[in-house]
């Protein structure tokens, strides 16, 4: 069974042809390596947000560059979003 679709959004046929993945699949062939992160502590990591992209781990207080979110636009740590996660 082959779970790779071809995609072709192009109007000539004359673009390459590009591979999308089953998503659940995908999941199936990842969950070992996120079990095995989790495992070492890699994932689901608890911390606060700071100023100019940098956290605070809670387990250990350290302060590190976060480069991991995708707020490129900061919006992850403005105070409206924040309140609002908290109400919620």
């Amino acid at each position: 069974m082959n779970d790779a679709v071809e995609i072709n959004n192009s109007l000539d046929n004359k673009a390459p042809q590009l591979k999308a993945r089953n998503a659940s699949r995908m999941a199936e062939i990842s969950r070992p390596h996120f079990d095995a992160a989790y495992e070492k502590g890699l994932m689901g990591v608890s911390c606060r947000v700071l100023d100019n992209r940098r956290i605070e781990i809670a387990s250990s207080g350290k302060e590190v560059i976060d480069y991991t979110r995708c707020g490129y636009l900061n919006l992850d740590a403005h105070p409206k979003v924040l309140a609002a996660a908290k109400a919620t």
